[in-house]
């Protein structure tokens, strides 16, 4: 059952792709802008309103934020060019101190322009207020001074005392070096956000790139991969055939002309075989068991009685893939180097069974066993190094068709006799 923080998990991986996506599309980003200047200009126009009611000087709300709106739009306008010059700048100079020393004056200009803009658009838009007595506060004790007269102390020919002139005009110019300092923290708040959106989509353009060169990387390997199969395939065929037809020769030698045709029958079935699996890096389990029995087929006539082969593969186990001629010559080493050596000749035993999910392929005779050198002890011999030939190219062939994840073993068996083990993932064909 899912947990709420796994069905939180695609939600916070969709997000940044869809804030991208809003980023990277012109129509979407202004309608985001709209938003913003919108959002911006009705809290201002609360903030506003508010502070004009305080100052016993209302606003109609419209005109309040008509004189916002108008305000948020420049700046929504003029953020976008300050974005573009300031991305001009750090394309053209990577020195920070060309940067400030050229955008510290500019910010203090900009945020002068709409200090100024701000106060001529209150005297367009705000509603002159009549003039009106302003209370002063009584003292706690006593009466106001000579001469100072309270607001309700009617003056002579009882009108009231007249307040000083102050209209939203007159009251804007006297924040001008508030809305100067407000401006000068918008404008580095506008560059930030616009550093921090390229360094977004940059980031973006970066894990794409990354992305496109690993899988170019992956396509190349694999490609790699499918050369070096191909060439250690193509390093075998003519290995096996040779050795075949070494065969054929020696049964004609022996004047055993009728088992040298059957010899020839068999190798151009076997031939047929492997060229039709040509290109083809895996085959099932079936098939590679029929290429080394036709190869037996071979071997059985040279060597009839000598020679005692038992196969035994769990029939469940036949679709499993596995790659091309990879036990052939596996069972040619221990024909040639477990079974002929020895008059009394010898046996062979190939299985296979399922291990957990793998699958485990095993290949052993009852011969001398395999030399030092072959099990890593000691340097090959130059004149024996052809002897591993087919094993070098199975281990390398698993390499890179499985990675990590596979075996390949050679070790003599306590009785006696030479084991090839190899574990390979179980895998079954379309």
């Amino acid at each position: 059952m899912p947990t709420p923080e796994t069905e939180l998990q695609p939600l916070a991986q969709r997000a940044p792709e869809e804030l991208e996506s809003v980023l990277r599309s012109p129509a979407q980003r202004i309608v985001l802008l709209l938003g913003v200047v919108v959002l911006a200009a009705l809290l201002m126009t609360a903030h506003v309103t508010d502070l004009n009611t305080a100052m016993r000087n209302p606003q109609p709300w419209a005109r309040v934020f008509a004189h916002q709106f108008l305000l948020w739009s420049l700046w929504g306008i003029a953020g976008i060019l300050l974005v573009r010059f300031a991305r001009g700048l750090r394309a053209r100079w990577s020195s920070w101190l060309v940067f400030l020393a050229i955008e510290i004056p500019l910010s203090i200009g900009v945020a002068t322009a709409f200090a100024e803009t701000y106060d001529r658009a209150a005297e367009w838009i705000y509603v002159e207020a009549a003039p009106r007595p302003f209370p002063r506060p009584r003292p706690e004790f006593g009466r106001p001074p000579p001469g100072d007269v309270l607001p309700d102390d009617p003056m002579p020919g009882g009108a009231l005392v007249p307040p000083s002139p102050g209209s939203p005009a007159a009251a804007s110019r006297r924040g001008f070096p508030v809305r100067l300092r407000f401006n000068l923290a918008i404008y580095w708040i506008v560059i930030g956000i616009g550093a921090g959106v390229d360094s977004f989509l940059r980031a973006g353009d970066r894990e794409r790139l990354a992305a496109r060169l690993n899988l170019e990387r992956s396509k190349l390997e694999s490609e790699l991969a499918v050369a070096q199969l191909s060439a250690l395939r193509d390093q075998l065929h003519p290995h096996f055939f040779f050795n075949s037809l070494h065969t054929v020769a020696g049964l004609i030698r022996e004047k055993r002309d009728a088992e040298a045709l059957k010899v020839l029958a068999a190798l151009g079935d076997l031939l047929r075989t492997t060229l039709d699996q040509r290109g083809t890096q895996e085959v099932s389990l079936r098939e590679e068991l029929r290429v080394t029995e036709r190869y037996l087929d071979i071997e059985r006539i040279r060597f009839g009685s000598r020679l005692d082969v038992a196969i035994d593969v769990d029939p469940a186990l036949l679709e499993a893939r596995v790659p091309g001629l990879l036990l052939q010559p596996i069972v040619e080493n221990a024909v040639r180097y477990g079974i002929e050596p020895r008059t009394a000749g010898g046996a062979i035993r190939v299985t296979a069974r399922r291990e957990g999910v793998d699958l485990r392929l095993e290949v052993r005779d009852d011969g001398p066993g395999y030399p030092a050198w072959m099990l890593g002890g000691e340097p090959p011999p130059t004149a024996r190094e052809h002897r591993s030939l087919g094993l070098a190219n199975d281990r390398e062939r698993l390499r890179l068709l499985y990675g990590e994840h596979h075996e390949f073993v050679l070790a003599n068996a306590p009785s006696g006799g030479a084991v090839v083990s190899i574990r390979l993932p179980e895998k079954r064909g379309a």
